[in-house]
């Protein structure tokens, strides 16, 4: 439970820069590729995958969905 807390809290501290490289266009390889120029590290300190991208989005996706069903 404590590494779920986790997970959600650092895909919540991202949905900004996200939702920002999305309204520019950007492909989900672009975002990987500018995550890691911009040296803004993985979870774990490392650099930025596409696995890695896409599994944020999923956990974004559904913490927007359990959000939107609560209110």
């Amino acid at each position: 439970a404590q590494r779920q807390q986790k997970a959600d809290d650092f895909a919540t501290d991202l949905r900004r820069e996200i939702s920002g490289m999305r309204a520019e266009g950007l492909t989900q390889r672009e975002m990987v590729a500018e995550l890691n120029r911009i040296r803004r590290k993985t979870a774990r300190g490392g650099q930025w995958s596409l696995v890695q991208l896409q599994r944020v989005l999923a956990r974004l996706s559904v913490l927007t969905a359990m959000t939107s069903a609560s209110q």
